[in-house]
């Protein structure tokens, strides 16, 4: 099992490739996800751009490409 967090705001390839090499490293990945109140105080008030339950929808839309 391995785990990892961030705040994955504005998701990109670099996240994706990422993510995948972290799935790599261990048969279970469990992804934490920066609340929205952590997102603020780390990346200033106009963050995030989308919220908290937003982000982890789109996180657990790339478990279909993740390898097992």
């Amino acid at each position: 099992m391995a785990f990892t967090n961030g705040v994955f705001d504005l998701l990109h390839p670099g996240h994706v490739q990422y993510l995948a090499e972290a799935r790599a490293l261990a048969d279970v990945l469990v992804v934490g996800v920066n609340s929205d109140r952590s997102v603020r105080a780390i990346k200033g008030p106009s963050r995030p751009v989308n919220p908290e339950d937003e982000r982890a929808e789109v996180l657990r839309a790339l478990t279909a490409s993740m390898p097992s």
